[in-house]
């Protein structure tokens, strides 16, 4: 039988660098910490493919619907920067998809909350 985890967890590679440079700059220091030693506290296989392929290879059939890890988009940053950072993520998480179509589903979008119109734009874009 089919397993499919419907609520897989990822930090895509690009996406993850772009995040952490921008959290350098953006924030103050202590929130910064937050997100090192919180947050971002993270198991391999949230950004190393090859760790996510042997923590599920003894599940057998088995896939994952991919979605995007914290911070939530909208704590990023200001609307033009959320949509940057939704967008990159949702293209990077489709590269997987159309890369790995055995092994990963793409949910919607990953979608910058703090502007809707932004986030209409977006999950338009992302399901194209």
């Amino acid at each position: 039988m089919r397993r499919i985890d419907a609520f897989a967890h990822i930090l895509p590679s690009r996406y993850l660098v772009r995040l952490e440079r921008h959290l350098k700059q953006a924030m103050a220091p202590a929130q910064l910490r937050y997100y090192r030693e919180g947050v971002f506290r993270y198991d391999e296989a949230l950004t190393d493919l090859d760790a996510r392929w042997r923590a599920v290879e003894p599940f057998g059939d088995y896939s994952q619907v991919l979605v995007l890890a914290v911070p939530p988009i909208e704590e990023i940053g200001p609307p033009t920067i959320a949509a940057e950072f939704a967008a990159l993520a949702n293209d990077e998480m489709a590269e997987l998809v159309q890369t790995h179509p055995d092994r990963f589903v793409g949910f919607a979008a990953a979608l910058p909350l703090n502007d809707t119109e932004a986030s209409l734009r977006e999950l338009d874009r992302a399901v194209a």
